[in-house]
């Protein structure tokens, strides 16, 4: 999808099912449907400002719309529903007045059958970690945490006893990632990973059973640069990378560097090569302006070989200051948010996997 006059902000790919991802433009005010194959598109325009979305159920989509993209203590943030119906995508609020929302994601947190929702306040100066539990035809709020900056809250059995956990991550007043043990809807924190440093720059985290062992890990990606906090001559080529964390399969986490390199922000794990084991793409938003003289590299696969351990290689033609990824097939799908001149710099960009089986 060529850029045309428009700046590129894209903020999330996500594969939704076979057949469908989503793009969310937080600028232009809409969540864009794509279909592979043809990639043919559908917008859902007028929706304030969304930056993330997710299927919720069948027929219907549930979105983080932040309001404002950059740093604001105004509360603006939603969590809205998407529904389809005959003539259209019908959009109903779930929850409003609070600060900017980062994450909404759905999964039954209270056993009860239906699909609930967890909500990232990411704010500014306030926010709060909370979910959102379905009690037809209203939604209840509860808050778990009252402080800004969550950015990810991943609903997933961590422990193995049944019941969906939350894997979370915060980056404004801390650096840390964070589950949260569910008995019953009754969540208890634990920190999992922690940085002590406040220019650690903390982008996301994504759930993977990376080593096939039947239980879900964590990739916890380091590589923020927005904030420009780190001290002068600071090595961000050594801060910056991704970290794996192992799960022992009770939940409790052993974390493993693999990957280093400044303005790492996203990752995704699939078999690129054919060999039976899971691989890593990574896509970093690498802005020269933040990191001047430094070698711009947005882009790398990781090859598994079949023990985690893992080689890089390096991914030509990439789009620059990529924000996030979507593995689809074994083909990668980027989406850039463009802060500073990058010519490269492309809203939508498919890379085809040529060494694919």
């Amino acid at each position: 999808m060529p850029v045309g006059e428009e700046v590129p902000t894209t903020t999330a790919v996500r594969v939704l099912d076979p057949d469908t991802v989503a793009l969310c433009d937080p600028r232009r005010g809409e969540v864009r449907l794509l279909h592979p194959g043809d990639w043919t598109s559908t917008p859902i325009a007028g929706l304030g400002a969304p930056v993330r979305v997710a299927r919720l159920a069948e027929g219907r989509l549930a979105v983080a719309d932040i309001g404002i993209l950059w740093p604001s203590a105004e509360r603006v943030g939603r969590v809205l529903q998407l529904e389809r119906q005959a003539e259209g995508w019908a959009t109903r609020v779930l929850l409003e007045g609070i600060g900017r929302v980062a994450c909404a994601e759905p999964g039954d947190l209270d056993g009860d059958g239906d699909q609930d929702l967890t909500v990232c306040e990411f704010g500014h100066l306030e926010g709060g970690l909370h979910w959102l539990e379905n009690e037809p035809p209203t939604w209840t709020l509860h808050t778990l945490a009252r402080s800004p900056g969550w950015s990810d809250a991943w609903p997933v059995d961590l422990d193995g006893d049944g019941d969906l956990d939350l894997a979370t991550a915060v980056s404004q007043n801390e650096e840390t990632v964070a589950i949260w043990r569910n008995a019953q809807g009754q969540f208890t924190r634990e920190d999992v990973f922690h940085s002590p440093l406040a220019w650690f720059g903390l982008s996301s985290i994504t759930p993977t059973d990376l080593d096939r062992d039947g239980d879900q890990d964590l990739l916890v990606s380091n590589g923020d640069t927005m904030d420009q906090d780190f001290p002068p001559g600071s090595n961000l080529d050594a801060l910056h990378g991704l970290t794996w964390l192992e799960n022992d399969g009770a939940g409790h986490f052993a974390p493993h560097r693999i990957f280093d390199r400044w303005g790492t922000y996203a990752a995704r794990s699939a078999d690129l090569d054919g060999d039976c084991d899971l691989d890593l793409a990574i896509a970093a938003h690498q802005v020269p302006a933040h990191w001047p003289g430094q070698p711009v590299r947005p882009v790398a696969w990781l090859e598994n070989d079949g023990n985690q351990n893992f080689t890089v290689h390096e991914v030509p033609g990439a789009p620059g200051q990529p924000v996030d990824l979507a593995i689809v097939g074994q083909d990668l799908l980027l989406g850039s948010l463009y802060l500073n001149e990058d010519p490269s710099v492309r809203r939508l960009v498919l890379l085809r996997n040529a060494t694919a089986p």
